[in-house]
């Protein structure tokens, strides 16, 4: 017997398989025939600008294109190629997505100096568009501001009276002042008698280094510095001077020598009195007294005696007086020194004066003259005194030669009063004596 095998589902076994084939076959005959090249529009670039087409380093510069494309489809390139360098350019509004009417692009940028050039690259995803290279901007260089120049303060420095101790009015203060960037200067002075210049004299404006300061208080100290400018900024002055200004000097006035002899007419031997206690000094006090005689003696006291031991000549006496500020004057006079004085010579003498004229007429003549007229040196007696002498030892009565004698002894007392040794009145008084005594004894 012959048995067969039957497939259980032979009938159903190729369904799905046929299903799939038809599905892909609808599929093709549905699909859209793909669009040639030949049937898309390219796109077209226009509204081209460059704006500024000229600037400097600085500008920024825009390159604007104006994108369109019939077929209305957005740009899948938008490039700037400058100077062969490629830029993405942007839209200059984003929300615009008809390119038909038009979409504009935009690239903004700075550039260096020189002339440049540029050209755009544009593409819908099927045609790229180029235009061709087109020239600009031209850049200048910036010019660049020159560096600033930081300025050099100016410096000064004082020369004179820097530490004085003492100067006379006017003071001439006097100073150095300098500038590293060679700018003429000009300067301030300030003086004051605080170093701390709470009230200073100032003097602005000093074109020169020097600058005579006038009506300065004397005996003062004042403190000074000067403050450069170079006609941008004020200098510094490092260290303050000062200065003592002198008290005002008086002339000092020399001492006043005054000088009292006594007596006036002295005699060889007689005790003369030298007084110059007198002597005064007007702004001050005399220290010191010299006395010279004009014999070689001298005395350092303000009073004073000397004796002359000559007579019948002239000594120049000198008095010579300092006051403390050491200033000296000088007195100088002639004394004249007559013969010896009676009172100082031999007893005798005086005894036969008064004998033979009498007592009367030989005092006043002591008291009158000082002196007989005898130089003891030689032992010399005048004609008057051998008279009067031999008369004395030969003839006590002998009235002519005592006569004589005493004519002899007027012409002596006119002669005296004519030299102003003898006053009227003593004159008088001789004569009357003597030509009353001669006539008592006629």
């Amino acid at each position: 017997m012959k048995i067969e095998r039957k497939h259980k589902h032979s009938g159903t076994r190729h369904f799905p398989v046929f299903l799939v084939i038809i599905v892909f076959l609808i599929s093709v005959s549905f699909q859209p025939p793909e669009e040639s090249p030949a049937d898309n529009t390219p796109p077209r670039l226009t509204g081209v600008s460059l704006n500024p087409k000229e600037g400097n380093e600085e500008n920024p510069f825009e390159y604007s294109i104006t994108y369109k494309d019939e077929d209305n489809e957005l740009p899948t390139i938008h490039k700037i190629h400058i100077d062969d360098i490629a830029h993405e350019m942007k839209a200059k509004d984003e929300q615009d997505s008809n390119c038909v009417d038009g979409k504009e692009y935009s690239f903004v940028t700075k550039l260096e100096a020189g002339e440049h050039t540029y050209s755009f690259e544009f593409s819908d995803g099927k045609t790229a568009v180029n235009t061709s290279l087109l020239k600009g901007p031209v850049v200048k260089a910036l010019e660049k501001p020159a560096e600033k120049k930081t300025n050099q303060k100016p410096a000064v420095d004082l020369y004179f009276p820097y530490l004085a101790t003492e100067v006379s009015p006017p003071v001439n203060l006097v100073w150095n002042g300098w500038d590293r960037d060679g700018d003429e200067l000009t300067y301030t002075l300030y003086i004051d008698t605080s170093r701390w210049f709470e009230n200073p004299i100032i003097v602005p404006n000093l074109n020169s280094t020097s600058f005579s300061a006038q009506n300065l208080s004397r005996g003062k100290t004042y403190y000074w510095k000067v403050i450069p400018n170079d006609g941008k900024d004020n200098g510094t002055c490092d260290r303050i001077g000062y200065f003592f200004v002198k008290k005002e000097v008086i002339p000092n006035k020399p001492p006043v020598p005054k000088v009292e002899i006594t007596p006036a007419n002295p005699k060889k031997g007689q005790t003369i009195t030298f007084d110059g206690r007198g002597s005064e000094d007007p702004d001050g006090r005399i220290v010191s007294y010299y006395w010279v005689f004009g014999d070689g003696a001298i005395s350092r006291e303000p009073f004073t005696t000397h004796i002359y031991t000559q007579g019948r000549r002239n000594f120049f006496v000198q008095l010579t007086v300092a006051d403390n500020q050491g200033v000296a004057n000088v007195w100088g006079g002639q004394i004249y020194v007559g013969g010896s004085i009676v009172s100082e010579l031999e007893p005798r003498l005086i005894n036969m004066l008064a004998s033979a004229i009498g007592p009367c007429i030989g005092a006043l003549l002591v008291a009158t003259f000082g002196y007989i007229w005898i130089t003891r040196r030689r032992r010399r007696f005048s004609k008057l005194e051998k008279r009067v002498i031999g008369f004395y030892k030969e003839n006590r009565n002998n009235y002519e030669m005592l006569k004589d004698g005493l004519e002899d002894l007027k012409k002596l007392i006119k002669r005296r009063y004519a030299e102003g040794k003898i006053d009227r009145v003593q004159f008088d008084t001789l004569f009357d004596l003597i030509n009353g005594y001669l006539k008592g004894r006629e």
